[in-house]
């Protein structure tokens, strides 16, 4: 697999052996390859999130929607009364 990325006169590549990436890897080489061309991690991970990033947002947004679920339920007010009796 050969990956080349050229911009304003720079040609930056990258290569590996054989030809079955995963999807994530091409992704990945694509933003080393950003990298190296000089833009900013931020920049680049906003456009194209890590795995580890999109498993944070998930997280954070199954949290978010938990919170929002347990803040929507009505309270019942009422004490449970147990029976304590042998």
């Amino acid at each position: 697999m050969k990956l080349t990325l050229e911009q304003n006169g720079v040609r930056v590549t990258i290569e590996c052996e054989g030809d079955g990436q995963t999807g994530d890897q091409m992704a990945q080489f694509c933003r080393e390859a950003l990298l190296a061309q000089g833009y900013h991690w931020n920049t680049i991970t906003d456009a194209m999130p890590t795995e580890e990033d999109v498993v944070e947002q998930i997280q954070e947004a199954l949290e978010v929607q938990k919170n929002e679920d347990f803040l929507g339920k009505e309270v019942d007010s009422t004490p449970e009364v147990f029976d304590t009796t042998p």
